[in-house]
């Protein structure tokens, strides 16, 4: 996840982080200037975006969140990678990585030798523990909707009654909104009646 990224000791780059959900329209043709402007008043951005001897990373979160709310076309979005690819070529030292769910962004038109891909694999049972115990303790709660014994017994079920759940909780997204929510997984019926409760 990108915690584990900003949080990695080995991590030899200043990292930022913007969520382009919160960015406006703007930004697609004039990336800089709108990304100076999400940043926080304190940080210098012209500065570390152009230092010589400092590696910086810019997560630029949620491009299908930004596609839904500005209601993007395929062309829009395209050229917004574009106009970010640009400016790499005048900062050497900076990267970008922006994050999207598959299906919002037509991902043939970018496979070439400047743009990488990486697909989110689901999470083991011993991630999806580790990160509900961590919403728990985080949360200071005594009781949580998915204990480590109900993710072990939501995994190990062999039959159909919870194999719905099982896929849901694979996803981080769907994890952590399903924690947040405190939604009674076992008592819904259907992965149609968990997402009803989510949304």
């Amino acid at each position: 996840s990108i915690h584990d990224i900003l949080t990695h000791s080995n991590l030899n780059a200043q990292p930022f982080f913007i969520r382009l959900q919160k960015v406006s329209k703007e930004i697609l043709d004039r990336p800089l200037h709108h990304i100076q402007e999400a940043l926080p008043s304190e940080i210098d951005a012209a500065t570390w975006m152009t230092a010589k001897d400092q590696k910086s990373i810019l997560f630029l979160d949620g491009l299908d969140e930004m596609h839904m709310t500005h209601s993007l076309s395929d062309e829009e979005v395209i050229r917004f990678i574009n106009n970010c690819k640009k400016l790499l070529t005048d900062k050497p030292n900076l990267h970008i990585i922006i994050t999207s769910r598959f299906n919002y962004i037509e991902t043939s038109k970018l496979y070439n030798d400047d743009c990488l891909i990486f697909e989110l694999g689901k999470l083991s049972i011993k991630q999806q523990q580790t990160l509900a115990a961590k919403y728990q303790t985080r949360l200071s709660l005594t009781k949580c909707n998915l204990s480590k014994e109900n993710i072990r017994k939501i995994n190990n079920d062999d039959s159909s009654r919870l194999k719905h759940i099982k896929e849901l909780i694979e996803l981080p997204i769907l994890l952590q909104m399903i924690l947040i929510s405190g939604v009674d997984v076992e008592q819904q019926q259907s992965k149609s009646a968990i997402y009803n409760e989510l949304f």
